[in-house]
């Protein structure tokens, strides 16, 4: 099952990534703007201890590099049924991350660096297309690279950086995992700063941890484009 998983990844990376001049000159790798918000919708397949399962739905992530700070919204749904729904807040300068799942917030210490979200070095130029008809047409260039481990396709704007679809698959210690991301409504800047606040709940932090499964998976959400 892991094995037909990742073959199904390596085929939705490639159909996704067919670039029109895979062998024009590379760019220079870029970065996006350093305040930026939008939303993420992702779709995705995994493989744990034998048992496999998919999920989709929103993410809506404001990234806010000046402040060192970030903050996801995610509502998820799993095949076995189940619904998460879940903000993230990571304080990169109070070194403090609060994950708000229902009436419960969770506090912990947030250990990792900030990186900005910027190509990383050493990835591999696959080259320029656009998206859309004649007359409205995207510019994009998509780049390719490995992370711990998973394997990248990341198409991004060629003017400012914006990321526009990514794929990503690789082994996990108890299996495989994939996910394809398409984000929408990109823009620059922070609209409302409150929304890094951590709600009144979180001056009462509750011992409980969120399912380590769904921490994962959100966790990873959080760090798309900033490996």
């Amino acid at each position: 099952m892991t094995k037909l998983v990742l073959l199904l990844c390596v085929a939705v990376s490639c159909v996704l990534g067919t670039s029109n001049h895979p062998t024009a000159t590379p760019p220079t790798s870029c970065c996006m703007p350093e305040q930026w918000e939008g939303q993420m919708v992702e779709i995705g397949a995994y493989v744990s201890d034998g048992h496999a399962g998919t999920f989709q739905g929103p993410i809506t992530i404001s990234y806010d590099k000046k402040g060192m700070r970030q903050v996801t919204v995610s509502k998820l749904s799993y095949s076995a049924g189940l619904q998460a729904n879940m903000k993230i807040i990571q304080d990169f300068k109070g070194h403090m991350q609060y994950v708000i799942n229902g009436n419960t917030c969770t506090k912990s210490p947030l250990t990792d660096a900030m990186t900005p979200n910027c190509i990383p070095d050493g990835a591999k130029y696959w080259g320029g297309f656009y998206i859309g008809g004649p007359d409205t047409q995207l510019p994009c260039n998509r780049w390719l690279y490995t992370s711990k481990g998973t394997n990248v396709s990341l198409t991004v704007t060629q003017q400012d950086c914006y990321p526009v679809l990514e794929t990503e698959y690789g082994n996990t210690p108890r299996g495989g995992q994939m996910a394809s991301i398409a984000f929408t409504s990109v823009r620059p800047g922070i609209q409302d700063p409150t929304v890094f606040d951590p709600p009144s709940i979180c001056n009462k932090v509750s011992k409980e941890h969120p399912h380590h499964q769904l921490q994962g998976l959100h966790r990873r959400a959080m760090n798309i484009l900033r490996r």
